[in-house]
């Protein structure tokens, strides 16, 4: 594919060498729109485009404070490396769909490369505030001028095949050959190489008239040119970096809004064992008096709000506020959470004098047991007095139950999922009358074991309240085809679903003892999905490849699955250096490649019948733990 002349290229993109060094990317070094819009480096960090061929791996890795978004946009970064190559081959013959195609790509790499340049220019803030005064104040005013000048030529790569792509009909690209325009430019029937020239030359002169590269970018005139839905999608790429959402919060007023939205939606409060240190205790007094304030701004934006209260009264007296005079107080405040986590020590104390806060907003309930007294008419009150609740947990173990059968109560209209390591909540749902049957999602944590064996669970499973689960959720459970048993699956006769939680260990080995249950069964044949979320941290995992290829060869039986369309593999474990560091020990302890790969290896058949999808684990080759 032809470029504009060398001298040529360079004279237009002079505005761009400002941003050389630490933020450079492609597009500032001036690579023109037909290897630009598509970008010859996918996130601005990996190397050149190789004609004849390139290692991706090698690529993904050549950077590796860009690794997570290299990561997301490798296979984006295929195709379009995939696209190129055919465009170089074909021609004129492609197709203007086709040609539109290869834009939207481009336009989702530059997307990747504006959310990597913002999380460069945090780090570099970081980096600046920690080492002071000198070097620090030269970072912090590099920082700014990339995060002004480098910012723009990013989002406007992304802005401009918007433009593109509205401006662009299929009569002005390939219609009868008088009436061929693309942009204002004539063009040739000669190749598809001559309407990228002009696409080029069209982004060249809007980028030497714009205003912003003509004098001092300032931050209003860089968020002119920027569409809202830009801004919106950059930011939702970095929803769960805190400190890229504070630079995105200050960039202007119109990345304010979506910013706060994210970073405000989790409150967390905790309050510690130790009462001799007070300073979490003076945190949440503190955060209780910011949103007692009428200039407390971010209160819509709160949807989620988790409370660990473990303050011991017994051994360190009163407490000064309890759980339920904070969560009175949010309330009182204004906050309307849809997500509530409670985990208080010998303070969940639910009973109820009249509607439970957050009774109209409530969506998703969460309850820790652990080292509680429970009462269970107490909590199956409190859970049924939610009327929009549609999804409850329980989690942990309690010191003590009271199995109280509750008066006449019935569940909420519209709860659906339920997650429970304790059998105490399903055994209720049998006493009631008519056994409801509107649960969809069922979630079993830690079974068989101190809260209930597998003969427990089957009660749920065999009765007419589970005849409409669809969903099946593992986590931390061991069943097995010997003596300890397993669910049964008899009457589950919409099942579609299995989701497994568990370490690399162990993830195999109880897929294997499930499917070895459930093919006794007819419900075999209406499974469609199975995704395993696996655990890569932490002492004692091992890969064991025999059960990973045991587990191909049940997989890919089409008798036995006939309607399995899709098995997927992903991580719980947080994206970072610890993930980082597990895989790599992992692979070298093994004597074997990354993970990942090996993983797709040893599922080859089912890679091949187009089942696996491997989603978020990152490829790190063997390495020595740090």
């Amino acid at each position: 594919m032809q470029q504009l002349p060398k001298g040529e290229a360079t004279e237009q993109g002079a505005e761009r060498r400002g941003g050389e060094g630490a933020g450079t990317t492609g597009l500032e070094r001036g690579d023109g729109l037909d290897e630009g819009l598509a970008t010859k480096e996918a996130s601005g960090a990996v190397g050149p485009v190789n004609d004849g061929g390139m290692d991706l791996k090698k690529q993904v890795s050549a950077e590796p404070t860009l690794r997570v978004w290299e990561r997301r946009a490798w296979s984006t970064k295929a195709l379009e490396l995939g696209a190129q190559q055919e465009l170089r081959t074909r021609g004129s013959n492609i197709s203007c769909k086709e040609l539109e195609e290869r834009l939207e790509v481009a336009l989702k790499v530059a997307l990747m490369m504006v959310a990597s340049a913002i999380r460069d220019f945090t780090m570099t803030l970081e980096g600046a505030e920690m080492q002071g005064p000198g070097l620090g104040d030269r970072h912090i005013k590099r920082s700014r001028e990339l995060r002004a000048v480098g910012w723009l030529r990013l989002a406007e790569v992304a802005n401009n095949g918007v433009k593109i792509l509205k401006q662009k009909d299929s009569k002005k690209c390939f219609g009868k050959p008088k009436d061929r325009k693309i942009v204002g430019k004539e063009v040739e029937p000669a190749s598809e190489n001559v309407i990228y020239q002009n696409l080029l030359q069209a982004r060249c002169t809007q980028r030497v008239n714009h205003p912003a590269l003509t004098s001092t970018p300032t931050k209003s005139s860089l968020m002119l040119e920027c569409p809202a839905e830009l801004v919106d999608s950059v930011i939702d790429h970095l929803k769960s970096d805190t400190a890229a959402l504070r630079t995105c919060s200050l960039l202007s007023k119109q990345w304010l809004p979506r910013s706060r939205h994210y970073h405000f939606s989790l409150v967390s409060l905790f309050v510690g064992w130790d009462a001799m240190d007070r300073t979490d205790l003076d945190r949440v007094h503190d955060f209780i008096a910011i949103v007692s304030s009428p200039l407390a701004t971010f209160i819509p934006c709160v949807s989620e709000v988790r409370l660990t209260h473990k303050w011991n009264v017994r051994l360190d007296g009163p407490v000064d506020i309890s759980p339920r005079e904070i969560i009175d107080t949010l309330y009182d405040c204004g906050l309307r959470p849809r997500t509530l986590y409670l985990d208080c020590y010998r303070h969940l104390t639910l009973r109820l004098d009249g509607p439970p806060a957050f009774a109209s907003s409530l969506v998703h309930l969460a309850l820790q047991l652990d080292e509680n007294y429970v009462a269970l008419d107490v909590i199956a009150d409190y859970v049924c007095s939610f009327p929009f609740l549609e999804s409850f947990e329980i989690r942990g173990l309690p010191d003590d139950v009271d199995p109280t059968i509750p008066a006449s109560l019935a569940l909420p209209p519209r709860l659906h999922t339920l997650h429970t390591g304790h059998i105490l909540f399903t055994d209720w749902i049998l006493t009631l009358d008519p056994i409801p049957a509107q649960i969809t999602n069922l979630g079993l944590t830690d079974f068989p074991g101190f809260q209930g064996k597998w003969s427990a669970v089957n009660r749920y499973l065999n009765s007419p309240a589970a005849e409409n689960i669809h969903t099946l959720f593992f986590k931390d459970c061991r069943p097995s085809t010997g003596r300890s048993g397993g669910p049964n699956f008899e009457s589950l006769r919409h099942l579609k679903h299995i989701v497994i939680t568990q370490s690399l260990g162990r993830a195999a080995s109880s897929l294997l003892h499930i499917l070895a249950l459930l093919q006794t069964t007819s419900e075999s044949r209406t499974l469609e999905t199975i995704t395993l979320s696996l655990g890569f941290i932490g002492a004692g995992v091992r890969y064991k490849p025999k059960k990973w290829l045991d587990l191909d060869a049940l997989l890919t039986d089409a008798a036995a699955w006939p309607r399995l369309r899709r098995v997927t593999l992903s991580t719980y474990d947080s994206d970072g250096d610890e993930l980082d560091d597990a895989l790599g020990g992992l692979a070298l302890e093994a004597g074997m490649d990354a993970i990942a790969l090996v993983l797709h290896i040893h599922l080859g058949r089912c890679a091949d019948r187009g089942l696996l999808n491997i989603a978020n684990i990152p490829i790190v080759h063997p390495r020595p733990r740090s």
